[in-house]
């Protein structure tokens, strides 16, 4: 039994592009396949119908992101669950927006609510370049 099935969204793989269901194992993805090819028992079922799906987008076999393509937004400040008081992405409208975040098999955001917490993440250590660092910052 998988932990999570996504069934039916529009999935966007290296691979291919098309109806599919992704399913995740613990923290990671462990199957995409057509539609009703996975288990069918599992412990949660979201139905990604008309949404676009991408999986291991961010960290490979780990990360998952719903986008509603038909949902057009303004972005705000809190929208982006950012720890900062300024973006240059606010007042930006786009079309087509995330319902839902997944970070090794738990949903931390969810229609525009932050329902993870600081620990989910994990500090992942960049150097940054003396050119960058001596540049002027405006």
């Amino acid at each position: 039994m998988l932990d999570l099935i996504i069934r039916g969204g529009q999935v966007v793989t290296p691979q291919a592009v098309g109806e599919m269901d992704v399913g995740i194992q613990g923290e990671k993805i462990a199957a995409a396949g057509w539609p009703g090819t996975l288990v069918a028992d599992a412990g949660r079922v979201i139905d990604a119908r008309g949404k676009i799906v991408l999986p291991g987008g961010i960290e490979p076999h780990a990360h998952i992101v719903l986008i509603d393509p038909a949902l057009k937004k303004t972005l705000t400040l809190d929208d982006l669950h950012a720890d900062s008081d300024y973006s240059i992405w606010e007042g930006f409208t786009c079309q087509g927006y995330p319902v839902m975040t997944l970070l090794r098999g738990k949903v931390i955001v969810e229609d525009g609510k932050l329902v993870g917490s600081s620990s989910d993440g994990r500090w992942v250590k960049r150097r940054v370049s003396g050119d960058v660092l001596s540049r002027p910052v405006a």
